[in-house]
């Protein structure tokens, strides 16, 4: 059974790393390579052949979605909301397809996510009534759901195929379906009861956030710096409802019938348990990881009431097994590795070492400890310093006594109240304490590092040294030495870019990084929105991270529009700014110099120039400023960055009337790249500028589907001559410089991206 089960999570497991999905050619051929083997293992041969064609279905499935909807066109659809977030203006619906234009739906990749602005105006988008649960009819405007494309920060086109999320889009008008099932119309009022009454218990507690997250898995409400701290110490496993929450309940059920009714059946004990476990995830809306961990528990129960004998390692690949068989795309999410490699390795330390109490469980948190760090390092290039301390102190202190006692609460809360509200307030003093503990540590010592991807080579490779030489005879370890060596000197020996620049995917803004060795330049930030998020926080700050950057040497922000300077802020907070160039009205704690002039950076030459500026030195104060002029677009700092056989030119968004101003003062100079003004605008580019800078490659800044439909053709047309990119098509674009070349890439470009990165071709 397990070699059945190795080759079924092989195959969909290796899925994720496809450069494509395979073509019906592709399957043909395997399907008769699998028949070669069928004589040789004809049970094997078939587990292939499934595989292959179980997730083969669900990838053309996910790609025949996103170009459905790749029109951007209005669509009439009949949809059950999964999940529902609240914002100021907006609800966030991420809602499950029950008819596409009149079409039923089967598969379960058919999510949408789905944005209903409120507005006051207007009773069809009132969205006071809407709850999890409700089905609807809706009339939206969708876009295939894609996501940004940079060198670090969270992978959320993986993620999206992991949810089934086949769509993005903004709702125009709604009504609620008529629904005739009246036993789930009243499993779900009984369900917001409960809800409700837990909320009323929690009210006035502190941290009625952080409680929430671990009794229902509701995590929308806890304060950033919470988030952040957890993350930050490596404790965010321990408020996700899993395998920790569902093997307490099930053990405590379980023994607590086995203990007031000995005579009751294995059987019936094990159907009660698995009751009491599904009620508790069907309160929580069944999470993937409470899903996860309800399977292994029902595996585990049945192997139980069947007398059927499993090792740890059948459990472990029969559960994973089973969950791809349900829904393969769970090999796409981080959790599903995360959860199995921890369960392995409890599972593996409980069986290698036979020790009791304490000693068992300070065992099992150094196995589970070090035996994630690589996994940990590989997907989120991060070594946590102390994380290992801390899990051996915090793990034991929830699930010995903080879940525990709020799994007694949610028992006490259908008998009594009084003590429910009691134990509920033990549970916040345990969490006070737990969070300034957190907090005092963080300002004495960092809690880990982040390891750049050049650091990771060498580590990956002095581990396989390790490993060989521990594992593998005398000769095998003079060849692997011999080999390890040839590669750490072919990394040391890499022919590397005097200085680079990159162009960084931010939607419907622009954010250019500029290296040389080991100092870098940052021209704009990207956007900020109402609701927090900012681009500096979930694009810049991780590749920073990732690269180790603690500091820029300049930060030049071309004009106060959010889209080009709404993460200052954020940026201010975390890196220490050495120069910058800002407009007025913006304060950094550095010292600030005007946008003119010419700088030396090392290397490279800033030639600063900007049109209210050029203008002042040109005519003084003396004459009115022309009407162009006081656009903010046109009062865009431009810079050109020189290494004396290369040149970039930034132009913010600048529009024609101060492109022709600055050809007048003679401003502009040929360079072999350029960033678009205003993000490839017909305001924009004139044919003037364009024959007087000359641009090999010209980069557009702009998002994906963006509603200004930038860049604009007649822009693409007169820009003809010159390479083009566009951020929003091609994610984040770098260009290497070298002594008498350059090289242009881009994320989605490179020979080893995910077939999930690029399933719609965009034109521009």
């Amino acid at each position: 059974m397990n070699r059945y089960c190795i080759l079924w999570l092989s195959v969909i497991g290796s899925s994720p790393f496809w450069p494509a999905i395979p073509s019906l050619a592709f399957l043909a051929c395997t399907i008769l390579a699998a028949i070669g083997l069928f004589w040789y293992s004809k049970s094997s041969a078939i587990v292939v052949v499934c595989a292959l064609f179980w997730i083969y279905l669900h990838m053309s499935h996910y790609r025949d979605w996103q170009t459905n909807i790749a029109s951007k066109a209005e669509h009439q659809l009949e949809a059950c909301i999964v999940e529902l977030r609240e914002h100021d203006n907006y609800q966030h619906l991420k809602v499950k397809l029950q008819k596409f234009n009149s079409q039923k739906i089967y598969l379960k990749a058919s999510n949408l996510s789905l944005y209903l602005y409120r507005k006051a105006d207007d009773l069809s988008i009132n969205t006071s009534n809407l709850i999890q649960g409700d089905c609807i009819s809706v009339l939206a405007r969708l876009k295939p759901a894609r996501s940004l494309a940079n060198p670090a920060g969270f992978n959320k086109s993986k993620w999206l195929v992991a949810q089934g999320v086949v769509g993005t889009g903004s709702v125009k008008s709604w009504s609620l379906l008529d629904d005739d099932d009246s036993l789930k119309d009243s499993l779900t009022k009984f369900r917001l009861q409960l809800r409700d009454n837990l909320d009323e218990q929690l009210e006035g507690l502190p941290h009625k956030a952080a409680l929430l997250a671990l009794i229902a898995a509701d995590r929308t409400t806890m304060p950033a710096e919470q988030t952040q701290i957890l993350q930050d110490s490596g404790l965010s496993h321990l408020f996700v409802v899993s395998g920790l929450h569902i093997g307490l309940l099930a053990s405590f059920s379980w023994y607590a019938l086995r203990f007031v009714l000995p005579s009751v059946s294995l059987r019936a004990t094990g159907v009660v348990t698995l009751i009491l476990c599904g009620g508790f995830c069907w309160f929580i809306g069944w999470p993937i990881s409470a899903f996860r961990a309800y399977v292994v528990l029902l595996i585990v129960l049945l192997a139980k009431v069947s007398d059927i004998r499993l090792s740890n390692t059948n459990i472990v690949l029969v559960s994973a097994s089973v969950i791809c068989l349900i829904w393969p795309m769970s090999v796409y999410a981080i959790g599903f590795w995360l959860s199995f490699t921890a369960f392995s390795l409890v599972l593996w330390s409980l069986w290698c070492w036979s020790l009791q109490g304490w000693r068992q469980i300070v065992a099992v948190q150094f196995s589970i400890g070090f035996g994630m760090l690589p996994l940990q390092l590989a997907v989120f290039s991060y070594f946590p310093i102390v994380g290992l301390v801390l899990n051996l102190v915090f793990i034991p202190l929830f699930s010995m006594l903080l879940v525990p006692l709020l799994i007694l609460a949610m028992l006490c809360s259908v008998l009594y109240q009084s003590a429910t509200v009691l134990i509920l307030g033990g549970c916040d003093k345990i969490l006070d304490f737990s969070f300034r503990l957190l907090f005092a540590l963080a300002d004495v010592f960092p809690f880990g590092v982040q390891v750049s991807s050049e650091q990771q080579s060498y580590l990956w490779l002095s581990l396989l040294v390790l490993i060989v030489f521990l594992c593998f005879g005398q000769v095998s370890k003079y060849v692997v030495l011999f080999i390890a060596s040839i590669g750490f000197t072919a990394r040391l020996n890499q022919h590397q870019p005097i200085w680079s620049v990159l162009a960084f995917d931010v939607g419907q803004g622009s954010s250019i990084l500029v290296k040389q060795a080991e100092s870098y330049l940052l021209y704009d930030t990207g956007a900020r929105f109402r609701g927090g998020y900012s681009y500096a926080n979930s694009v810049l700050l991780p590749f920073f991270d990732q690269q180790r950057v603690s500091s820029l040497d300049w930060l030049v922000i071309s004009h106060k529009d959010n889209d080009h300077a709404g993460g200052v802020g954020d940026l201010n907070q975390k890196l220490k700014i050495a120069q910058a160039v800002v407009p007025t009205g913006l304060k950094l704690n550095t010292s600030q110099r005007a946008c003119m002039g010419t700088h030396s950076w090392l290397d490279l030459t800033l030639e600063f120039v900007s049109p209210p500026n050029l203008f002042e030195e040109k005519f003084g104060h003396g004459p009115a400023k022309p009407a162009w002029l006081k656009k903010t677009n046109n009062q865009s700092c431009v810079l050109r960055i020189s290494s004396g056989k290369h040149s970039v030119l930034l132009t913010g968004d600048i529009e024609i009337a101060a492109e022709q101003f600055l050809l007048d003062q003679s401003a502009f100079k040929a360079s072999d790249i350029l960033l678009s003004p205003h993000h490839g605008s017909k305001s924009s580019s004139s044919k003037q500028f364009i024959n007087a800078v000359a641009p090999q490659q010209v980069i557009h800044s702009a998002g994906s589907y963006n509603r200004y439909k930038f860049p604009n053709l007649h822009v693409v047309a007169n820009y003809s001559d010159s390479m083009q990119w566009v951020t929003g098509v091609d994610g984040a674009i770098e260009v290497e410089f070298y002594q008498n070349s350059l090289k242009v890439s881009s994320v989605r470009g490179k020979a080893n991206s995910a077939w999930y990165l690029d399933l719609v071709e965009l034109s521009y």
